[in-house]
């Protein structure tokens, strides 16, 4: 129930199905001499996206967009 409270303000964005498109940051990399992909070093594979979702964007939300309040979600 705390879950739906928090998250109605917010089912306008939630209820459309969206697709992100990174592209184009993918043929930036691929333009990269050996050189600047060293220095850069931005390859997406090599991200832990499980960690990352886990210990960054979801405990980010919890504080900037819900203040603390999703701690128990």
């Amino acid at each position: 129930m705390l879950y739906f409270i928090l998250i109605s303000p917010y089912q306008p964005t939630y209820s459309y199905f969206y697709r992100f498109d990174n592209s184009n940051i993918r043929q930036l990399y691929e333009d990269l001499s050996t050189e600047e992909k060293q220095v850069f070093g931005f390859d997406f594979n090599d991200i832990d996206w499980d960690t990352y979702m886990k210990k960054i964007h979801i405990q980010g939300l919890r504080k900037h967009v819900l203040k603390g309040l999703g701690s128990k979600l």
